[in-house]
């Protein structure tokens, strides 16, 4: 699988984001069924929109990648084959201040509140998280307005 004369990677090469997913020409990032990958649900197939800088650094990475057919590479097995890059993420994020024990977590469920917060559209917050919008709107609004019932 390894492209580069002489890379023996540390671990089997897995992965779920395999490059045929990355849309250069439209600017999309597929998610979506491969045959590395079934997402949970029917409705978390979708797709991501992203700036063109983000296609331009794909574009610049994708003739260095080892790893194809995927993007990145995962290692081990369970639901954490990408614990390296996890741990880089984790390490950045207590570098920002963010102590939080599921800090990844809390990273993106602030991404989440920023768009909300950005656009006023529950739909898009819920739509970025991949949550059903009934979810989103338990989190941003139903937990703000409590009634409280006296019998």
């Amino acid at each position: 699988m390894a492209e580069r004369e002489g890379f023996e990677p540390p671990v089997p090469l897995r992965g779920h984001l395999i490059w045929d997913q990355v849309d250069f020409r439209n600017r999309h990032i597929w998610i979506r069924t491969t045959p590395y990958f079934r997402p949970k649900a029917r409705q978390s197939e979708n797709r991501i929109d992203a700036r063109p800088e983000v296609f331009e650094y794909l574009r610049a990475f994708q003739s260095l990648s080892i790893t194809r057919p995927f993007v990145l590479s995962g290692a081990g097995k369970g639901p954490l084959r990408c614990k390296p890059l996890f741990d880089q993420a984790l390490a950045w994020l207590r570098k920002q201040g963010i102590q939080d024990t599921k800090a990844l977590h809390s990273l993106r469920k602030e991404a989440g509140s920023l768009i909300y917060q950005t656009t006023g559209s529950i739909d898009r917050a819920a739509d970025f998280l991949r949550n059903d919008p009934r979810v989103a709107r338990e989190h941003y609004i139903g937990r703000k307005e409590r009634i409280e019932v006296v019998l």
